[in-house]
């Protein structure tokens, strides 16, 4: 729900009208991303306490119409530990939950974490989707180290915080985000956010894993939208620099699955109709054993 620019009452009609045109309004995510400092969002929202308070305020009535009753709702968090990132978004986490403690109508907490390839290389000067070119061994195995080890934190950090106050936690985005690095839209893509996927499954409380976002181009995407969609130059503009990946070809079909959707199907298939997962180990298979930096 848009709680930055527009109003409870003209959000509360957008439900009644999907209710309506018979979509199922069961979960709310309540904004998005309001920890950034972007200019609306400070004006809006100064700090956590302002969008908690208005959170509260709005789950509270979408709870009270008979229709939405039922409806789970969900207050945007972030991860506490990005230390790059100014103390709004370090500290927002520890606050929304202190604030809306004792709070039963917001019953989830959403995050959205991305993460960097660390590649053991600084830079990847070559777009090895168009010269062919390989990810050096020693890059791929320190990037699913980190990976795994940096997914692990926040199963071990924010979520089980959530957890603790016996809230839901709702990933509903993730992604690897790299500009250095010319690596989305390739196999190494597809793995690196298999390997987020599966370790946040550890996390008891998560309910909800979505990766960002459905169909666009190979950037982020589960779907191409189109016949260019691994041209970054040509849509991204610019995501990983001038002169990467501008070439016209390889071309992508419309509506086929990217080496993100592929694999991300595969976890979701065999999840299908499940209601718990666990860890399942074959201490006689051959396989490799990485050690953590």
């Amino acid at each position: 729900m848009n709680v930055l620019t527009s109003d409870i009452n003209y959000q509360l009609a957008t439900l009644y009208a999907s209710k309506v045109a018979g979509v199922k309004s069961e979960y709310v995510e309540l904004g998005n991303e309001f920890y950034l400092g972007d200019t609306d969002n400070r004006l809006v929202f100064p700090n956590v306490d302002h969008y908690a308070e208005k959170a509260m305020e709005w789950s509270s009535r979408i709870k009270r119409i008979p229709p939405f009753s039922t409806t789970k709702i969900a207050a945007l968090g972030s991860e506490s530990d990005v230390e790059s990132q100014p103390g709004r978004r370090r500290l927002w986490l520890n606050r929304l939950l202190e604030t809306i403690n004792g709070n039963t109508d917001i019953e989830a907490i959403t995050l959205h974490p991305y993460f960097k390839a660390k590649f053991a290389a600084n830079e990847n000067q070559a777009c090895p989707i168009i010269a062919g070119i390989p990810i050096p061994e020693a890059d791929v195995r320190s990037a699913f180290a980190n990976i795994i080890r940096d997914s692990r934190e926040l199963v071990n950090d924010e979520i089980a915080q959530i957890a603790n106050t016996g809230r839901e936690t709702w990933i509903t985005e993730f992604n690897l985000f790299d500009t250095k690095h010319a690596v989305h839209g390739t196999w190494f893509h597809g793995l690196f956010t298999s390997s987020m996927l599966l370790t946040y499954l550890e996390g008891s409380n998560v309910t909800k894993i979505l990766p960002h976002t459905m169909s666009g181009d190979g950037i982020f995407s589960g779907i191409y939208s189109n016949g260019t969609g691994l041209n970054f130059g040509l849509n991204a503009g610019g995501f990983l620099g001038p002169g990467y990946c501008t070439s016209p070809i390889p071309t992508t079909d419309a509506w086929e699955l990217t080496a993100l959707g592929n694999a991300v199907a595969l976890i979701t298939t065999a999840a299908n109709g499940a209601s718990e997962v666990r860890n399942v180990d074959f201490p006689t298979a051959e396989h490799y054993r990485w050690t953590l930096p």
